[in-house]
């Protein structure tokens, strides 16, 4: 049976979060408590209910797969189950303002990130925050792989095969620009088996991470503001 990527992507999420390779841990701590929050695509609820829960959030969340959909309903505010990229869906979300609108793994999925990032962007709150995630192709591995002549999409990864976009460290903030927006701060984890490395040199793993962070950034965390005119 074909299982979506929303749910091969979140199937261990609730176990990664306390991780030190989870971007959803950074994404969280990015966060502030009771914020107004628009979250795309939040598969089975599990960042939605920890926002919920522990952060006292309000979210509003889309979810285009029905079955994460269902999973996710009870732990919203609000859930709205269709494509973001559809105008009927991107209507009904850009009716209010957010104080937070998170994009965590979701704009590499789409077939114009650009425009969805633009819109929504506009529902910011006067003081509002966009979170994106997005993982890094420029990533050793898939260097090593190029230069052994290897560039496979896999089920899962950096070249998950239901990306539409690959993103850099250099064209995630071009497209960040583009849509109105200004980088504010940046992150970027490692990848689980070179975190397993470092699990006791936690110090190792982030100065690594900030000394070369195109080479070994496996996920990329922006959080952006709406640039001044």
């Amino acid at each position: 049976m074909f299982e979506s990527s929303s749910l091969r992507y979140h199937r261990a999420g609730p176990s990664e979060l306390g991780k030190p390779w989870s971007a959803h841990r950074h994404v969280l701590a990015m966060i502030p408590p009771r914020s107004r929050i628009l979250e795309i695509g939040c598969s089975t609820g599990y960042l939605t209910r920890h926002l919920a829960q522990h952060l006292c959030c309000q979210v509003v969340a889309v979810e285009s797969d029905p079955a994460a959909a269902e999973l996710a309903r009870p732990e919203a505010t609000a859930l709205l189950v269709g494509d973001i990229e559809s105008p009927e869906i991107l209507g009904q979300v850009c009716e209010r303002q957010y104080d937070v609108i998170l994009l965590a793994a979701v704009l590499e999925h789409l077939r114009r990130p650009d425009i969805v990032l633009s819109r929504i962007a506009q529902e910011l709150a006067p003081n509002g925050r966009v979170i994106i995630s997005l993982p890094n192709v420029a990533h050793w591995s898939v260097r090593w792989g190029l230069m052994r002549g290897k560039f496979q999409y896999e089920d899962t990864g950096l070249l998950d095969r239901t990306h539409l976009h690959l993103f850099t460290r250099k064209t995630a903030r071009e497209l960040i620009a583009e849509c109105g927006l200004h980088v504010e701060a940046e992150r970027v984890t490692s990848m689980p088996p070179c975190m397993r490395l470092f699990q006791h040199l936690p110090r190792v793993a982030s100065l690594t991470g900030r000394l070369a962070p195109s080479l070994v950034g496996y996920e990329l965390i922006y959080q952006a503001a709406r640039a001044s005119s």
